[in-house]
């Protein structure tokens, strides 16, 4: 099982695209994990 830190929302969606596109299981949680770090770089 692998957990990432990402927002459930944005994580979420980020994974299923890059999941729906083919992308490897690494690719699908560095996509989720991305949209976490924009999220948290949009709140400072």
């Amino acid at each position: 099982m692998i957990i990432s830190y990402a927002p459930l929302v944005e994580g979420a969606f980020a994974a299923v695209v890059a999941a729906s596109a083919g992308d490897s299981l690494e690719a699908v949680l560095n996509e989720a994990n991305e949209a976490a770090a924009l999220k948290q770089e949009q709140a400072n």
